[in-house]
């Protein structure tokens, strides 16, 4: 078995499946019933939570906003009156990939 991250830094990581949650039943992935742990040189800060989706504003269309003070890691701070966000990934002068993604039908 090959260990995954194993001369990354993985801090201040918000998810609901940790270790590349990479567990399988009938060729689709499955949530793990529990937590595998995290691997790296520095290792710190990171929540993994199986219902984590509950506690941000939109994950499904990439907003991954804090909807409490309840999680202190992630992309920014809990702040109930911000109307920005970040985006992830690579920012060009056009956009590449709109946010919410094109077609979306939970916005």
């Amino acid at each position: 078995q090959v260990e995954i991250n194993k001369h990354s830094t993985v801090v201040g990581n918000v998810a609901d499946v940790g270790n590349g949650g990479k567990i399988f039943k009938d060729g689709k992935r499955v949530k793990p019933i529990t937590v595998r742990p995290l691997h790296g040189i520095n290792v710190a800060d990171n929540i993994i939570e199986v219902n984590i989706k509950d506690k941000l504003h939109d994950p499904n269309n990439e907003d991954f906003r804090p909807l409490t003070d309840s999680i202190t890691v992630g992309p920014y701070p809990y702040n109930p009156t911000s109307k920005t966000y970040w985006i992830p990934g690579r920012q060009l002068d056009k956009a590449s990939s709109p946010v919410p993604p094109h077609k979306s039908t939970t916005v």
